[in-house]
């Protein structure tokens, strides 16, 4: 059901999408350099955040990112996902559609890549503070949910560079 409705806005979106290109917006961010995002329910301790590494393709508006789902718990939750999907410039802000898939390549029970992390957030290109949903399937299998998250652009953590 979550899955459905996700997939049924980022059809209406890009339906609209050539529209959209033709108008004059701002540049979305490159593919040279990444964005990063904080995504959190406002005002409630103990929930999930979802961390965000993404970098925009300009010209499919493609998007492919990495992300962690946390938790401040004793145990701590940890959800770490692969992100792709699409992104939408309209006027002085972006709508963000993706899926993540876990790290591990983990398969469902009918053999096919489950999806663990779902987000849909609106952004301004401004920096300033946007919203969205983002849902997290928990190591249970069950789906944390939040309709009125905060997305805050954060800093990027440094790139530690691969040992040969």
């Amino acid at each position: 059901m979550l899955k459905r409705s996700f997939l049924a806005l980022a059809a209406c979106l890009l339906a609209a999408s050539p529209a959209l290109a033709e108008q004059s917006t701002p540049t979305a961010p490159g593919t040279t350099s990444r964005t990063c995002y904080a995504v959190a329910p406002k005002d409630m301790a103990g929930a999930w955040t979802l961390n965000l590494s993404l970098r925009y393709a300009k010209r499919t508006n493609n998007l492919v990112g990495s992300g962690s789902c946390t938790q401040a718990t004793n145990p701590p939750g940890l959800v770490k996902t692969w992100l792709r999907g699409n992104y939408f410039p309209l006027n002085k802000t972006m709508t963000v559609v993706a899926e993540g898939y876990p790290i591990s390549g983990k398969k469902g029970a009918a053999g096919e890549e489950e999806a663990n992390v779902l987000l849909d957030m609106t952004v301004p290109f401004d920096g300033s503070a946007g919203s969205g949903m983002f849902a997290c399937r928990t190591a249970k299998g069950e789906w944390a949910k939040y309709d009125n998250a905060v997305v805050t652009k954060v800093e990027c953590p440094a790139v530690k560079p691969v040992k040969k």
